[in-house]
This record gives structure tokens, sequence and C-alpha cells, in this order.
């Protein structure tokens, strides 16, 4: 049989195996709300499906990627929808190991919009161990360890990775021999968001990016206003009454704006606070919660 007549059965198998997901999700959704994505459940093993492809995985790995960023795309997807398109992302990459593409849209996805940073970090991983000349694939593990779990050391240690990777840019060796030192300001943090904002091209994620970096510059405005009030209690003996005392004593020369539509004030805790953001969240900012 002809090359490509093999092409042909397996485009015909691959076309039947998507009419087939589809009229099981119709059948699903007679039966209750379930989400688009619950169709990767029926997917077969990798392993399975590299015998079933007839030699065409990577064409199988292509047809398989265009249905899960489908879902990764819509507005609303479940918790539980994000875990199957980790599903379908972990077996398009085991069908071409070396698409690049499933590991950064699923690393990004699956932490930015789901916060499943477990899942994210696990195929990222797989990611730096197939393709391990990339830089992309680590900086954002760093980024997932930084400012999602918090492990500095971790943190550090894949942006020295991605810093050492041909073609990387040159400010990753100055955020990894700084991390530890500046972990805890929420202006290194913002640092991080502003570069993951530039790295990225996706327009639903920069927006939700865009959302957390206004935040973490109100945070950081706080922690400036915060010292401020500080240097007026050292300085008159006296706490204020509010931010205004201190444009009075020219501590500061005026009230900041807030850049999410708030305002900047002392709480009854004596502290400086932000009306858009918990003041428990400190600089890790939650989906601009």
């Amino acid at each position: 049989m002809k090359l490509g007549a093999y092409a042909v059965i397996v485009l015909l198998l691959l076309s039947s195996g998507v009419a087939l997901y589809t009229v099981q999700l119709r059948l699903d959704a007679g039966r209750g709300e379930k989400k688009a994505a619950e169709e990767f459940m029926y997917l077969p093993s990798a392993q399975y499906l590299k015998v079933a492809s007839l030699g065409y995985e990577q064409l199988l790995a292509d047809l398989l990627w265009l249905k899960a960023i489908q879902h990764i795309g819509e507005k609303k997807i479940s918790g539980a929808g994000y875990d199957w398109i980790y599903k379908a992302l972990d077996t398009v990459t085991s069908l071409d190991p070396k698409f690049i593409m499933p590991y950064v849209a699923g690393g990004l996805a699956l932490t930015i919009d789901a916060e499943k940073v477990d899942l994210s970090n696990r195929l990222l991983i797989k990611g730096v161990e197939n393709i391990p000349e990339n830089w992309q694939l680590p900086f954002y593990l760093g980024f997932n360890y930084f400012f999602f779990k918090k492990d500095y050391k971790l943190a550090a240690r894949y942006m020295e990775i991605a810093a050492s990777k041909p073609g990387s840019p040159a400010y990753l060796t100055s955020l990894a021999s700084r991390l530890y030192v500046q972990a805890e300001d929420p202006s290194y943090a913002l640092q991080f968001l502003m570069r993951m904002y530039e790295n990225t091209t996706d327009e639903k994620m920069r927006a939700t990016l865009l959302t957390r970096i206004n935040l973490l510059k109100a945070a950081v405005v706080v922690k400036g206003l915060q010292d401020s009030l500080d240097l007026y209690v050292k300085e008159t003996g006296r706490k204020p009454s509010g931010l205004s005392d201190l444009v009075a004593a020219g501590v500061i020369k005026g009230i900041p704006k807030e850049p999410n539509g708030g305002y900047y004030y002392i709480g009854d805790d004596g502290k400086v606070h932000s009306s858009k953001i918990n003041v428990n969240l400190g600089i890790y900012i939650r989906g601009g919660r």
C-alpha cells in the first residue's frame, strides 16, 4: 500500500474518532450538564494511539492539539475540564515529544486560567526533558514555583537553567541572582509578571496577567505608603488619622491613584491598605480576587 493510501486511512480513522467523541458528548449532554472537554475522558493511551496511527503520530498529535486548543480558548471551563485538557496535552506530547506549543500554551493555561499548578509543572517538566534546548519552559517553571508555590530555591534553579539556554533574554541571569534577596518584595513579583506578560501572546492570558499586574502595582504602592507611615510615626510620635496627614507633614507629595479604580486608606489595624486587594494575599494576587 502506498504512503498516500496510509494517510487517507489514518485521516478516515481520526475523522471517525472525532465524530464518535461528538456523538458521545451529545448523549452525555442529554443526561446532564457536562463540559465539552469531557470528551478527552475517552482518549485511549498514547501507547495505543501510536500503534493505531500507523506511523502518523505527528499528524494525530496535530489533530488532538487543534481540538484541545479550542477548549482552552473557551470562556468558562470547569476545574475538571482542565484536568481533561491536561490529559489531552499529555497525550499530544507523548505522540510528538518535540511539539513545543502544547507545553507552552498548556503550561500557561493550567496556571494563569485554572491555577492547576501541579499539572502545569508536570507538563512543563516533561517539556524540559524532551526539549532541553528551549529556555521558555524552565522560565515558566521558575515563574510557577516563585509566584504560586513560593518555593524560591526551585524558582531560582529553573531561572538559572533558562538563563543558560541559547537565545535566552539577558535579564534572566539577573532574575535568578536576585531571586532570594527580593523574593518578598512586591516590586520584584511585579517584574516577574511583566516578563510573563511580554512573553505571552494569547490575548485571554494577557488580559488575566494585566489584571494581576495592576493589583501588584497597587501592592507596591501600599508597601511604599506603609514605609512612609512608619517614618511619620517615628518622626512625630503619633499615628496619623489618615493619609492626608502624611501629605500635610511633607512625608509624601500626595495620595497616589489606585490603578484598579479603588483607593488607599489606613485601616483599623494602623496599616495601609488598598480597597481593591485583600491584604492577606500579600504579593501573590490570585486571579484578580
